[in-house]
């Protein structure tokens, strides 16, 4: 028990002594080339992607190809999803042949396939704990002119029962792109169908937080502005759209520090870099930031940017192409660079993906329902419940994983303190645990 404490407190915290390449395990991957319609199921090393074992080739339909950067695993249903689309159909710009693709995530054979019709998907995601699909839809709309209008939307779509759960209606984004991330200008129709126009276009992968049962991306509106756009899944509801002066590629949610990592590109004196930093989920930049690397000439359009969190390992993997080569590195939570590996992209590209928990909803409601205060405390530390959840029992680790305090809670409050006066300054694990068993597991700063 003592070494598994450890591990946890290493992985909420991110301390060092946990290596990479002891913590890090194979994780899945699919392996595209723009060029063919051939697709790989693999098995990729983080602390080295070199390293790859080619374990299926998944079999597409005919003039099928994937769309990069919307593979999901989920460990817990042996399965992975991803999205393929056709490029004999093309109507401005947009494929109107796009689908969802379930296979084996062993033997990469297509379980199920879901079309998505009359309709421009961009920036899908799998809801897992309601199987269900949400993507950012354009649908044509006649104009004035008696041309096409996108109008677009968030769609929540229940595969279960095959009917539309939400829709969210975007007026304000501006879109012209059917990957994501991308970040440029592209050409799009004018509102009268006759001239071509220039747009600015910058838009996130979407990043889906379980604990929350939101979803949050990065988009420019029509009037220029990046916005981080958080919209809550259970009521359907666009909770804020506040602006970000940065664009976004790629986020990861931390549950433990309650916080965005972003992959992001900055400019400051005609210099453009990629960043990695933390962001809030108001949409502000946190100090803490570190600079990958300084984008060159003929990187003035970006379609490409992948942010992986390895929560197990307290490890953020970010994936880049540059040149012919894919970059893979790796920053532990404290945004030092632990490796940098280049693999060359003629063979083909590979997405990652680390598998995908499912959060079940009374882990969620538990953890939403728990408040842990004063933090940093003193003295006295008090856990606050709400409507009808109770505590059982209160356990405080220190940073070795020994535990230091237990408290067995008789009371049937939703308020209780905890005496804490005899613990040394330092950070620590508090283990909280309901009458229903449910446990989680909290940072506190005792001073």
């Amino acid at each position: 028990m003592k070494t598994n404490r450890l591990i946890l407190f290493a992985a909420a915290l991110g301390v060092a002594g946990f290596s990479q390449a002891q913590t890090q395990d194979a994780v899945k991957g699919l392996k595209w080339n723009e060029n063919t319609t051939k697709l790989d199921l693999v098995s990729v090393n983080p602390a080295d992607p070199t390293v790859i074992q080619t374990e299926t080739a998944i079999v597409l339909s005919a003039d099928k190809k994937y769309m990069p950067n919307t593979l999901t695993h989920i460990k817990e249903h042996n399965a992975i999803y991803f999205f393929t689309q056709s490029h004999s159909a093309m109507v401005r710009g947009f494929t109107q042949s796009q689908q969802l693709e379930v296979a084996n995530a062993e033997t990469g054979k297509i379980l199920r396939s879901l079309p998505i019709m009359s309709t421009t998907m961009m920036a899908p995601f799998i809801v897992t704990v309601k199987n269900q699909l949400g993507f950012i839809a354009a649908e044509p709309k006649h104009n004035a002119y008696g041309n096409n209008d996108d109008n677009i939307a968030l769609v929540l779509f229940d595969m279960n029962s095959g009917e539309m759960a939400h829709r969210i209606e975007l007026p304000s984004l501006s879109m012209s792109a059917t990957a994501t991330p991308f970040v440029g200008t592209a050409s799009t129709r004018s509102p009268n169908g006759f001239n071509m126009v220039e747009t600015e276009v910058s838009i996130s992968s979407p990043c889906f937080i379980p604990t929350l049962n939101t979803m949050v991306f990065a988009a420019k509106d029509i009037t220029g502005v990046n916005r981080l756009f958080r919209i809550d899944l259970q009521t359907g509801k666009l909770i804020s759209k506040l602006s970000v002066g940065v664009d976004v590629l790629d986020m990861t949610f931390d549950a433990e520090k309650g916080l965005l990592h972003a992959l992001y590109v900055s400019e400051s004196k005609g210099i453009r870099t990629l960043n990695l930093g933390e962001m809030s989920l108001s949409g502000n930049l946190l100090e803490h930031s570190t600079q990958i690397r300084v984008l060159e000439q003929g990187e003035e359009v970006i379609a490409d940017g992948e942010l992986e969190f390895d929560v197990d390992a307290a490890l953020l993997t970010v994936v880049k192409t540059h040149d012919d080569k894919q970059i893979f590195y790796t920053y532990d939570l404290e945004l030092n660079l632990v490796s940098q590996k280049e693999r060359s992209t003629i063979s083909g590209n590979i997405d990652v993906e680390f598998s995908t928990p499912v959060v079940s909803p009374s882990r969620v409601d538990f953890e939403d329902m728990v408040k842990l205060y004063p933090n940093p405390a003193t003295d006295v530390l008090t856990i606050e419940t709400e409507q009808l959840t109770k505590v059982k029992r209160i356990t405080v680790f220190d940073n070795v994983g020994q535990e230091v305090k237990d408290v067995d809670v008789q009371s049937n409050e939703l308020l209780n303190s905890i005496d804490i006066s005899a613990l040394k300054p330092g950070i620590y694990l508090v283990e909280i645990q309901s009458t229903g068993v449910t446990t989680l597991t909290k940072k506190l700063v005792v001073q």
